[in-house]
C-alpha cells in the first residue's frame, strides 16, 4: 500500500465515521480541539454541537494520558539519563522563575485561563506540562485542565458559529 492508498483509506474512514475522526484529530497535541471543531464541522460535516463534543472528549484524553504520564515520564528520564536530568532540571527552575509570579497571582485560575485561550501554545497538552512544572494539585489538575478546555471548546465554536454566518 503506497501513501496514496493510505491517505484515501484515512479519508473514507473519517468520511463514514466523523465522529471517531473529529475526536482523533483533536488528540493530535498542538491541534487538539481548536483543529478538531473546524475539521469535524466544517470538513466532515458534523454539527457545530457534535463536532465540538467529540473534540472536546477527544481532548479530555489526550490531555489526562499526558498529565499522568509526565508524573512516570519524567522521573524514569531523570533517574536513568544524567544529562537530560540536568536538562529537564534547568528547564523546570528557569520555567518556575520566569512565571511563579503570575502563576502565584492567579493560582489556580490562571491554570483554566492559559488552557482556555485558543491560541498557539496553550491548550490541553501544555496545560498539563504547567500544571505538572508548578505542581498544582493532582485532585485538582485535572478538573481545572477540563474546564479549560471547555471554555477553549465554547470561544471555538463561537467563532466558528461567527464566521460561517458572515
Amino acid at each position: 500500500m503506497n501513501i496514496q492508498e493510505m491517505s484515501g483509506s484515512a479519508l473514507q474512514i473519517a468520511e463514514k465515521y466523523p465522529e471517531i475522526a473529529t475526536a482523533l484529530i483533536s488528540m493530535i497535541p498542538v491541534v487538539e480541539l481548536r483543529g478538531g471543531i473546524p475539521v469535524g464541522h466544517l470538513s466532515l460535516g458534523l454539527p457545530l454541537v457534535s463536532a465540538g463534543f467529540y473534540a472536546l472528549i477527544g481532548n479530555i484524553v489526550l490531555t489526562i494520558l499526558v498529565y499522568y504520564s509526565l508524573y512516570f515520564v519524567v522521573p524514569v528520564i531523570r533517574k536513568y539519563i544524567p544529562p537530560l536530568d540536568k536538562l529537564i532540571g534547568k528547564i523546570l527552575h528557569y520555567t518556575q522563575q520566569k512565571h511563579s509570579n503570575r502563576v502565584e497571582k492567579l493560582g489556580m485560575l490562571s491554570l483554566i485561563a492559559f488552557v482556555a485561550v485558543p491560541l498557539p501554545g496553550s491548550g490541553g497538552v501544555t496545560g498539563a506540562l504547567v500544571a505538572y512544572i508548578f505542581g498544582f494539585p493532582k485532585k485538582h489538575s485535572i478538573a481545572l485542565l477540563t474546564l479549560g478546555l471547555l471554555m477553549a471548546n465554547l470561544i471555538v465554536m463561537g467563532l466558528i458559529l461567527g464566521g460561517t454566518s458572515i
